[in-house]
């Protein structure tokens, strides 16, 4: 390295500090030294020198000519304000700054402050010293009484001062200023062996000695080529009315602060001013090639509607990164801290790069932000804006913690991406799942808690072909509708009131708690997939092959038109679930309830041809209009409260042995359909058409029918395995059965006509009892196995009809006829016959006794059997008008 005055020097005594330095050969050995007086400048310095001895300075080029000069001192400033400019002995420019004041500062004025490509030293040593750029320097004659804290360089131009080359501080480290009104150029200058390093457009503000601050009206710091690399110094500091980049800067803690300005030294207090000059384009205008990189980085943007935009790299790579402007954001190149980023702009922001944090990125504008095609990254995510556009773009979570938008509209459409980090949205299938990988962002942050999220939502999120997928818990609130068409959306907690919830071909899953007051929930196609409980309240509930999955809880679904559950939508719930619409369309669709809760249905009309209705519990159906036909409606305990219901072709089953209970004020249509209970049967209506039908009670308990008018059970079957009763007004059986098992008991009661003909079939296996006012029986069967009872006014039984009491005893109470031509009435035990009239031709009349009484009417027996099992009947118990030939 080479050393000042290598060649020329002698060794000389210094009294002032007792010591030998090397100085020039000019320079005596003994007397006073120049330069002890503080107030003395380098040009009283100069004129006071003897011509021969400047110019060997000039000679031997430790002086520079002012002509040729990059460093010019402003001769008009004080003369304590005027530097000496030397050379090195390697020819680098060497500053011997002022001595500093009672508060540390060096002030040192320049006319011009150009640094070239060698770079300059600032002279703070005292003492001789080694330095980077010009080896080893004599010590500054200025600094007698101690070296500066500050080293203030104020230029007084009309250009700005071009920064090419390094500045080094020799000797003692301290703060660098270089203010210039007139701008800054950096195009590879640095610092060395700086503390702190502050380049400025602002004036500096004085205060008893002190550097207060300073007052920016204009000027621009603009960084170009090779940069600026203050990496070296603690603090870097640009203090500028705009500030440009089209290169790098390193620093370790940097702050940015622009616009018209009057900021205090450590830009702790930021005040505005106002000022007449031009308005710059930009604050801050960071190119492509341009970056900021720093361990923590501060950009501040006071000027009323100047915004900033970045095009290159900004990143605090052991900090946070924290950015205020008054105007608006313009990113397309990456903003990145690897703590926290926090970005707070009055103008709105617009990102189609990246924006990312290591742990917490945080972005408040009263304006927009749009998203377009860019990155918002961070383990937790909030945004606080008017509205929200991130089409195309993502704004992700990578770590566990939670999500908070909060904007009066969100358009969250053509896959852009709200929540989990490189989230697949078709593997969520369930409620909480979470099949998704994070990504990381400059570095390890650390596991740090952090609160809830939300996504609140004043006007309307438009998430029409995006997503949102939460790692962490997130509440959603949209105060006026969720278009989530075509997205996929994922959140803890749901709360939508007023406007429509649109999920066509979309899918929505909530974790928590929601309340949902809609205009229109419109799911067609769609999935959602929700932790219970869950209340919904809409005006109308399209969810035409959709899918709404309720996890647990106590639910309710309430539409004041028509929910439309049809083309195989599905309505699932593993909690209760009570509907209520004023029209339930479910054909071919499916509501299900699981796990042994209620299901609830409150709707006047239920259009449910080939649907499904299942609970796992109790099912109650309370209707003007049910139509179930085609469909399976099924639960352990059935209760159906209906003007109309209409199972036919479908199936209505009792699966456990709790009640099944049908109560229909008018019609009960299960024309070839089933309705199947394992317990208590009460069935109760207007009117019954079981035609080709089947109606069975399995279970032991007793099975009631009730039927005010019409019982039409024509080749249908009614089976119950313990006691049945049945009523009707009219009893049509044609081909039908209608019968007991297990030893129990039937009772059938018609006020009117009992219709038997055909192969018709009223059989018990314990006691049968018949009551109507006329029972027709031709060609059909009247079967008690352990007692008959029969109570007319007319029983026909002709043409094969069988009134039997294949165990027990018969017993026909008739005011009328009893027509039994061709017919038989049989009984193991007693057989009773008691009518007016009694016709048994080519019938036979069987019974271990028989006892006829016709009330003396005539007996027409002609070609029938009237057969006692005893060898000799005893005639006296026959009270009829002749004896009959047997």
């Amino acid at each position: 390295m080479p050393v000042m005055n290598s060649h020329s020097y002698q060794v000389v005594f210094n009294r002032a500090r007792g010591l030998q330095m090397a100085v020039a050969e000019h320079v005596a050995s003994q007397g006073k030294p120049r330069g002890v007086r503080a107030a003395r400048s380098a040009c009283s310095l100069l004129a006071t020198m003897r011509v021969l001895d400047f110019s060997i300075l000039l000679s031997l080029g430790l002086v520079i000519d002012l002509a040729q000069a990059q460093i010019v001192p402003d001769l008009g400033a004080p003369r304590d304000q005027q530097s000496t400019v030397l050379n090195a002995a390697n020819g680098v420019p060497l500053i011997n700054i002022q001595a500093p004041n009672a508060g540390g500062v060096s002030r040192n004025t320049y006319k011009q402050f150009d640094v070239g490509h060698r770079g300059v030293i600032l002279n703070n040593a005292s003492a001789h010293t080694q330095t980077q750029l010009g080896g080893w320097v004599q010590g500054n004659p200025w600094l007698v009484n101690g070296t500066a804290r500050v080293i203030l360089n104020e230029i007084n131009a009309s250009h700005p001062s071009q920064l090419r080359g390094y500045m080094e501080v020799a000797g003692e480290r301290a703060h660098v200023v270089v203010a210039n009104p007139a701008g800054i150029s950096c195009d590879g200058c640095g610092f060395i062996n700086a503390n702190r390093v502050t380049l400025t457009t602002g004036a500096p503000i004085m205060n008893g000695g002190n550097l207060d601050g300073y007052r920016v009206q204009q000027g621009a710091v603009t960084i170009t080529g090779g940069g600026l690399d203050a990496s070296r110094a603690d603090y870097t500091d640009i203090i500028a009315r705009s500030v440009r980049l089209n290169a790098g800067l390193w620093a370790q803690q940097l702050r940015v602060t622009t616009g018209a300005n009057q900021v205090s030294a450590s830009q702790s207090v930021v005040d505005p001013i106002a000022t007449d000059s031009n308005v710059p384009a930009f604050a801050l205008d960071v190119g492509q090639l341009g970056g900021m990189y720093a361990q923590k980085i501060v950009l501040l943007g006071t000027e009323h509607g100047v915004g900033m935009r970045n095009a290159g790299q900004i990143g605090a790579s052991a900090g946070e990164l924290v950015v205020t402007a008054d105007g608006r954001l313009e990113n397309s190149g990456a903003l990145q801290a690897s703590t926290d980023t926090r970005l707070n702009v009055g103008g709105g922001v617009a990102n189609s790069g990246t924006i990312s944090a290591g742990r917490e990125l945080v972005l408040d504008t009263p304006k927009d932000l749009d998203n377009r095609g860019g990155t918002l990254n961070a383990m937790r995510l909030e945004v606080n804006a008017d509205s929200v556009t991130n089409r195309g773009g993502a704004m992700e979570q990578t770590g566990a913690q939670d999500l908070v938008v909060r904007a009066a509209q969100v358009h969250n459409r053509e896959d852009g991406r709200i929540g989990q980090a490189g989230a697949d949205a078709d593997a969520a299938t369930t409620p909480g799942h979470d099949g998704l990988s994070g990504m990381n962002v400059l570095g390890d942050s650390g596991a740090v808690p952090l609160v809830a999220g939300a996504l609140n939502v004043t006007h309307i999120l438009d998430n029409d072909g995006g997503r949102v997928m939460a790692k962490g818990a997130i509440d959603l609130t949209a105060h006026a509708g969720l278009d989530n068409e075509g997205g996929h959306l994922g959140v803890r907690d749901l709360n939508v009131k007023g406007g429509d919830l649109v999920n066509r071909l979309g899918a929505l899953y909530v974790t928590g708690s929601h309340q949902l007051q809609l205009g229109a929930l419109q799911n067609e196609t769609g999935q959602m997939q929700l932790a219970g409980p869950l209340t919904l309240n809409a005006q109308s509930f399209d969810n035409r092959a959709g899918q709404l999955v309720v996890a647990g809880g106590d639910n309710r679904l309430e539409a004041k038109n028509a929910l439309d559950n049809s083309r195989g939508g599905q309505i699932v719930s593993d909690g209760a679930l009570h509907i209520r619409a004023n029209t339930l369309k479910n054909a071919q669709g499916r509501v299900q309830q699981a796990c042994g809760g209620h299901l609830q249905i409150e709707v006047p009309q239920l259009e449910g041809v080939g649907g499904t209705l299942v609970s796992d519990g109790v099912l109650t159906l309370i209707s003007n209009r049910a139509d179930l036909r085609g469909g399976l409606t099924q639960a352990k305990q059935i209760h159906v409260d209906t003007d109309t219901l209409i199972t036919a072709e479908g199936m209505l089953h009792g699966s456990g042995a709790g009640m099944l209970e049908l109560k229909v004020r008018d019609v009960l249509d299960n024309a070839h359909g089933a309705i199947h209970g394992n317990g208590a049967m009460t069935l109760q209506t207007q009117q019954l058409i079981n035609e080709r039908g089947r109606i069975s009670a399995a279970g032991t308990h007793d099975t009631q029918v009730d039927i005010a008018d019409q019982l039409n059970n024509t080749n249908g079957q009614l089976v119950a395995a313990g006691n049945a009763t049945v009523k009707a007004r009219d009893l049509r059986n044609q081909g039908g059965m209608i019968r007991t098992k297990g030893r129990s008991n039937l009772d059938v009661s018609v006020g009117g006509t009992l219709d038997n003909r055909a192969q018709g079939t009223l059989a018990a296996d314990g006691a049968l009892s018949v009551t109507a006012s006329t029972v027709d029986n031709r060609r059909g069967k009247l079967i008690g196995v352990h007692g008959l009872r029969v109570t007319s006014t007319t029983l026909d039984n002709r043409e094969d009809g069988l009134v039997s009491a294949t165990e027990s005893h018969l017993k026909v109470d008739s005011q009328g006829h009893i027509h039994n031509a061709g017919g038989t009435l049989q009984a193991a035990g007693e057989l009773s016959l008691d009518s007016t009239d009694l016709d048994n031709t080519d019938g036979a009349i069987r019974g271990s006794q028989v006892k006829l009484d016709t009330r003396q009417a005539a007996l027409n027996n002609t070609g029938g059997t009237l057969m006692s099992h005893r060898r000799s009947p005893r005639r006296e118990q026959w009270r009829t008008g002749i004896t009959p030939a047997g």
